[in-house]
């Protein structure tokens, strides 16, 4: 939600409740469904409509029918029902982020661009109901093609079904890191096959002392007969299409030629396709490390942002302001703040957590020990809350002995004094 400067985990009652929702998988894979749906309903409406014969209208009116022999089918009736169906999913959709996340929801990209489908979605149902959008139709809506192309615009939702599952939209986002390298491709690609057609023209040429009709020279007719023969040529070579036919009998008849093929083949099809393969891997490998370094930044400023939500949760729950917090007042906190609590911490056991983070036995938690624990018990590798524990105890363990330490070894409180009349009195007894 950084994009709409609005942090959702401030939220309570039923705002806190819909962000929930519409954040999670199952209401994705809901939205999901319904793309699908559409997308696949779109098909068949536009299956049904190019089909129509010459001459009649989409309501299968063919009084200008100009072959009177085709048949005229109809789209369901269902199909239309179902757009209205989708048209208020969408905009029940659009109209909740609003409501949940109020007008900053308008800041996102992808929030606006739902506007701009459930508004062009408004206009094609307004549109189709009143008949301007009949071709035949002498209303002058009828034949803007913007308007007309504005139906199309429903296709665009499958666009979010991208976003909303992070393996496709790897893939995707792949396609477009990959665009700049496809297109330099494209263009040493050109340059290749210009130079091996230019090679070719000067390399193959028809024999005159064969006949016309030889095997060799009809090859080479076919073949490398001009410039852009040859370049057709060059591109089946590139991409193994039938090539045998083709330097079978040229080679056969020259055998350098045998070269020129090989050499063609080793750069277009083999050396450049490879390339092109490691340089896409390179490219998507740098940008997995960008990645991470992002996730990294964004994780720090999660916990950062974490770190202050439990800091406030801690005060909100220490109902005797001590400073301190006891397992009583977590116990005894606001439904809310408890649900609050259990959905950071990932744990709906608030005793074992409490125990986890009373290092110490002593019953009550400082802030900064219930914030740190708590993070390293969400965000943490497996242990780390448990190591810290012992590193606790163990630094408490090491402070006492050193304080033991320089009591015993402090002349002014006389303990070196009286260990030695203790211990000599001891020795007299015995």
């Amino acid at each position: 939600m950084k994009a709409l400067d609005v942090d959702p985990e401030t939220f309570t009652g039923w705002r806190y409740r819909a962000h929930k929702l519409m954040s999670g998988l199952y209401f994705d894979l809901a939205v999901g469904f319904v793309i699908s749906f559409n997308a696949f309903t779109i098909g068949l409406e536009t299956q049904y409509k190019s089909t129509v014969p010459l001459g009649c209208t989409d309501d299968c009116e063919c009084s200008r029918q100009l072959d009177k022999s085709l048949q005229c089918e109809k789209s369901p009736d269902w199909i239309a029902v179902a757009e209205i169906v989708f048209f208020v999913i969408y905009l029940t959709e659009f109209s909740a982020r609003l409501i949940t996340y109020g007008p900053f929801v308008l800041r996102s990209n992808m929030i606006k661009f739902d506007c701009f489908l459930v508004l062009s979605a408004a206009v094609d149902i307004v549109l189709e109901a009143s008949g301007a959008m009949d071709e035949n139709s002498n209303s002058p809506v009828g034949q803007i093609m913007l308007i007309r192309l504005l139906r199309l615009g429903r296709l665009a939702r499958a666009l979010r079904l991208l976003a909303q599952f992070q393996t496709l939209w790897q893939l995707v986002q792949g396609l477009f890191y990959s665009l700049s390298t496809l297109i330099w491709t494209f263009i040493l690609m050109v340059a290749l096959i210009y130079m091996s057609a230019i090679l070719g023209l000067e390399l193959i040429t028809v024999d005159p002392n064969l006949a016309v009709d030889h095997s060799y020279n009809v090859a080479v007719v076919d073949n490398f007969g001009d410039f852009w023969k040859a370049v057709f040529t060059n591109i089946q070579i590139l991409s193994f299409d039938s090539i045998g036919g083709i330097y079978r009998p040229i080679i056969k008849e020259n055998i350098w030629l045998f070269f020129y093929f090989m050499g063609v083949i080793l750069v277009l099809s083999i050396a450049l396709m490879n390339l092109v393969t490691a340089v896409m891997v390179n490219s998507s490998l740098e940008q997995a490390g960008e990645d991470k370094e992002t996730q990294k930044a964004w994780e720090a400023a999660r916990k950062k942002k974490q770190m202050e939500q439990l800091e406030t949760m801690f005060l909100e729950l220490d109902e005797d302001g001590s400073g301190e917090l006891t397992l009583e007042e977590i116990e005894g906190a606001p439904p809310e703040a408890r649900e609050k609590l259990e959905d950071i911490a990932g744990t709906d056991n608030l005793e074992e957590l409490f125990g986890l983070l009373d290092y110490d036995g002593g019953g009550t938690v400082e802030v900064r020990e219930f914030c740190d624990g708590v993070l390293k018990t969400t965000n943490g590798v497996p242990g780390a809350l448990e190591l810290s524990r012992l590193v606790k105890q163990c630094t408490d363990i090491l402070k006492s002995t050193r304080a033991a330490v320089s009591i015993l070894e402090d002349p002014d409180k006389g303990i070196q004094e009286f260990l030695r009349s203790g211990g000599s009195k001891g020795g007299n007894e015995g």
